[in-house]
């Protein structure tokens, strides 16, 4: 009995541990030994410590502000362009393992897509 009640907390202990929350607007990508192995939906879900990890990916639309970008049309007219870009995360496990970073809103390269639209 000595021997089996320390045990059996270590192992509630490890059980307790390893649930994790994944909220509604979130999902998980789940890495057993470094290897993807699941896609982890909300709820509560049980990654077990040294053996998995995961990590949480935004699934909501989010709206990045691209800064306003000065244009000059074909007829020679000085316009100012200003633009947001919508988007979603559609595949989480593909935005963890095939993108590098994330997008910064402050990140002037957004607005080069607007070059050539004006006065088309």
């Amino acid at each position: 009995m000595t021997i089996i009640t320390p045990i059996a907390i270590a192992i509630i202990l490890v059980i307790i541990t390893s649930i994790r929350q994944i909220n509604q607007y979130e999902k998980g990508v789940k890495f057993t030994f470094g290897k993807f192995t699941a896609v982890m939906e909300p709820g509560w879900r049980i990654v077990w410590p040294v053996i998995q990890t995961y990590q949480k990916v935004d699934v909501r639309i989010k709206a990045v502000d691209v800064p306003d970008q000065n244009a000059i049309t074909r007829d020679n007219v000085s316009v100012k362009v200003n633009a947001v870009i919508y988007y979603k995360v559609s595949d989480a496990p593909k935005s963890v393992i095939e993108v590098e970073g994330r997008p910064d809103p402050r990140d002037r390269r957004q607005g080069d897509g607007c070059v050539g639209i004006e006065g088309k």
